[in-house]
């Protein structure tokens, strides 16, 4: 495998059943506390990626080198991996179909992916008019 990955391992994914994913998450969290960051994405994805190293920690990088003040950033998600992207934008909007503790921390809920719920925030905070129902 050595061999195979010639390049820095950037994120790893798990794929399994949701129940065993559940039994699992917060044993390896502990287990690797520090070392890797560990959550779900999906209830069938369990990703583990550098310790720190998370959507939102991304963002705050690439808003430096644009220039951008957080205030100005508006983020969207819909899963646990989006949380830390969500908290940190200066507008955090979970989509419609996001877990509902995603939701919460959210400054802003809008529709789900499929029912155009990015269009629909486009269209209310950067262009400034209601989205169409």
């Amino acid at each position: 495998m050595k061999e195979a990955v010639q390049q820095p391992v950037v994120k790893v994914l798990m794929v399994e059943n949701p129940e065993h994913l559940q039994m699992v998450e917060s044993k390896l969290q502990k287990q690797l506390e520090g070392q890797l960051s560990v959550m779900r994405s999906k209830p069938f994805f369990l990703e583990f990626t550098e310790a720190g190293v998370t959507k939102g920690t991304s963002l705050n990088q690439l808003i430096q080198k644009l220039g951008i003040k957080r205030e100005e950033v508006i983020a969207m998600g819909d899963s646990y991996n989006d949380q830390a992207m969500i908290e940190f934008a200066g507008l955090g909007v979970a989509m419609g179909n996001a877990p509902d503790d995603i939701k919460e921390i959210a400054n802003y809920v809008t529709d789900t992916n499929m029912n155009d719920g990015v269009a629909k925030v486009v269209e209310k905070f950067v262009l400034k008019k209601e989205a169409l129902v």
